[in-house]
């Protein structure tokens, strides 16, 4: 009878207390666990940890300082955050700590705001986070046992340290001619965030099957979407004809300049169903209207450009695009909308003069 794999504490997993002050008397800074009295004592007197968390791999970089002050302002004393393996490992052995994947910098805010900082680096950290934080590429292993003892998730956890439902088989009608090619889109919709995850492959995990044929000689490839819609897009906005009847995968784009001052807004997208969404190269995030019940996304005023200039805005519609593809900007966010009852109560204004923005796909 095989032994059950025990779950591994990896040393990995203990919070990092780091006191992070930027102060002259560095030398005579000390930490320590009063266990006799039951608590803390910083530089010599008790203390005590207000927290509060905060993921700055969900905040754009120009915010760091603000939400920061703000944290403190909020009588704070510390923060506590996860560091996503996966954010900064995307494939094995290339690192990215740059930009808004810069951590020290991060940290370096911190300890301007005059917040001490409990790290929490992982390598699983749940945080409703892609995989949990771990990189999808450990699942190139097929016999890999995540979050366990097993040998080879361990191995690569210490490096680091120092359009389908899941479960859900589709059919598919196809008309082509003999001999065409076959081109099949699959949506990576997450993978878990809880549990051992041993079995959240992607990808064609069974041979597809066209009538009695098995089809075989696939080329399966990842498309990098971010640097697509960074890179490509800018230098392809060519008009081509919309469809009779619209319908996903297709991206769409358009440009729109800001006519006066601008603060925070929300993106409502009427009519659209399900996919992604850019705003000058930032992936602001996914959209799903048809199950909700979020229908806006959070836009921060400074990932707009300011009056004068132009700026993106990019989808990725994975299923049914409406007739006449818009976005709407909103003042306020429509949180609690359904596909049964849906909440439209920012459009009652009737001062209101916004202008949707039309649309031209790809």
């Amino acid at each position: 009878m095989a032994r059950k794999k025990r779950p591994c504490l990896l040393p990995s997993l203990l919070l990092l207390l780091l006191t992070l002050l930027l102060l002259p008397q560095v030398d005579s800074r000390s930490f320590v666990v009063d266990r006799k009295h039951n608590q803390f004592l910083l530089d010599g007197f008790p203390f005590r940890y207000v927290s509060g968390s905060i993921h700055y791999y969900r905040i754009p970089r120009v915010l760091w300082a603000d939400r920061l002050f703000k944290m403190r302002l909020c009588g704070l004393n510390a923060i506590q955050f996860y560091v996503p393996w996966n954010y900064h490992e995307p494939e094995p052995g290339v690192f990215n700590f740059n930009g808004s994947r810069d951590l020290i910098a991060f940290l370096n805010e911190a300890a301007k705001a005059n917040l001490l900082v409990i790290l929490r680096p992982g390598p699983y950290i749940c945080a409703e986070w892609e995989m949990g934080g771990l990189p999808s590429w450990l699942l190139r292993k097929p016999k890999i046992h995540l979050r366990t003892s097993d040998p080879g998730s361990i191995s690569y956890s210490q490096v680091f340290q120092g359009v389908l439902e899941r479960n859900t088989k589709r059919e598919l009608a196809l008309t082509a001619k003999a001999g065409a090619k076959l081109d099949i889109l699959l949506e990576n919709m997450g993978r878990l965030s809880f549990g051992s995850n041993h079995s959240d492959f992607k990808g064609l995990l069974e041979p597809p099957i066209l009538g009695q044929t098995i089809l075989t000689d696939w080329m399966i490839y990842p498309l990098k979407i971010d640097k697509l819609v960074k890179w490509w897009f800018p230098l392809n906005l060519l008009k081509r004809p919309q469809p009779d009847i619209p319908s996903g995968p297709t991206f769409y784009s358009t440009t729109f300049p800001i006519l006066g001052s601008s603060g925070d807004t929300f993106l409502y997208l009427p009519g659209w169903t399900k996919g992604q969404v850019w705003i000058n190269g930032f992936n602001l995030g996914r959209y799903w209207t048809k199950r909700g019940p979020q229908q806006t996304l959070y836009v921060p005023r400074l990932l707009l450009l300011p009056k004068g200039a132009i700026n993106k805005i990019t989808l990725l519609e994975l299923e049914n695009v409406p007739s006449k593809p818009q976005v709407q900007f909103l003042d306020n966010p429509i949180l609690n909308g359904t596909s049964d009852r849906p909440h439209f109560d920012s459009f009652s204004d009737p001062q209101s003069t916004y202008e949707p923005i039309q649309l031209s796909g790809h």
